[in-house]
């Protein structure tokens, strides 16, 4: 298995639900939850290969021949990373203004992540006032419900991506099955990923995908070689996870980490109207722990006539502090 990056770059606006908020469509968030994109994944891949490919697909994530992160914003070719969790360790006082700043950061460049993790510690500095965090406008729509007796207007949120910026991932994988994953990537592009792909959010294309263990960019050899340390001082999730319950006691020892509520209905053709998937609070990309954990793929239908997975696997990045 080697590990993959793959960008994608949006040519409508996509509305991505914030479940920080839990509001429905009026409002919406950056980035692609790894959950939201398996879903998806899944999706396309019935329509593409049917139950049986659905299932070889499933089959190969539950037991990890495929793992899959959040996505995260791009700009130009830098690439960015959540701003991981961690308290500083240093007495001193801290400029208030820098604070503030440091506090509003969602992101931080991959290639200033040392830096960050030095002002942590307090052997360095780490300037917030450098980190451009400006990768998209949020626009709200209003639209018009005609489904029903009387017309009811309701807010759509979409975030519509500055120009050289979109989001990426990356997928841990064999070279074959990510080959395939490319194909449904395409194809998922041109339906749209995300709330209100029927009005035409969410549409994307697959523009670059590379094999980050064969590349020379310094980036992305950096990522590398942090997706492959095993013996770190701490582990800073990549993905929207949660560990089994046999995990979680040892899991929580000495992490440091943002709970997100994840939610959503269920929409398929086996049922009359959508149904709620079942609540779970997840650790969110950018917790940090001291040690791994391999979470699962859990069953959240409720009520519904077959199973309906979240994927909640992690990717880690292993860190010394």
């Amino acid at each position: 298995m080697s590990y993959y990056l793959y960008k994608l770059r949006f040519s409508t606006p996509v509305h991505i639900g914030d479940s920080r908020l839990a509001s429905g469509l009026e409002s919406a968030q950056l980035n692609l939850c790894a959950d939201t994109l398996f879903s998806a994944l899944c999706h396309t891949i019935l329509q593409m290969d049917g139950v049986t490919g659905l299932d070889a697909f499933v089959d190969k994530v539950r037991t990890s021949g495929i793992l899959l992160s959040d996505t995260f914003p791009y700009k130009q070719d830098t690439l960015y990373i959540p701003k991981p969790y961690m308290p500083s360790r240093t007495n001193g006082e801290v400029d208030l203004s820098k604070r503030k700043l440091m506090k509003k950061l969602s992101y931080i460049p991959l290639n200033l992540l040392h830096e960050f993790l030095h002002s942590v510690s307090g052997t360095g500095e780490f300037d917030p006032a450098s980190v451009d965090n400006e990768f998209a406008a949020v626009s709200v729509d209003t639209k018009v419900n005609l489904s029903e007796e009387i017309s009811r207007p309701y807010a759509v949120a979409g975030i519509s991506f500055y120009e050289g910026c979109g989001l990426y991932g990356i997928i841990k994988a064999g070279e074959d099955d990510f080959n395939y994953l490319v194909r449904v990537l395409r194809i998922l592009g041109l339906n749209g990923i995300g709330g209100k792909v029927s009005s035409g959010y969410g549409k994307f294309e697959l523009f670059e995908y590379v094999k980050i263990d064969d590349s020379e960019n310094h980036q992305h050899q950096l990522l590398k070689s942090l997706l492959e340390k095993g013996d770190a001082e701490c582990y800073i999730s990549l993905t929207t996870a949660l560990p089994t319950d046999a995990e979680l006691e040892q899991a929580v020892k000495g992490a440091t980490y943002q709970l997100i509520r994840r939610g959503g209905f269920i929409y398929s053709t086996a049922l009359e109207k959508p149904l709620k998937k079942q609540t779970q609070y997840c650790f969110s990309a950018g917790s940090v722990f001291q040690s791994r954990f391999s979470g699962d793929i859990f069953n959240v239908a409720v009520n519904a006539p077959h199973p309906v997975y979240r994927y909640l696997k992690p990717l880690f990045l292993g860190v010394n502090v």
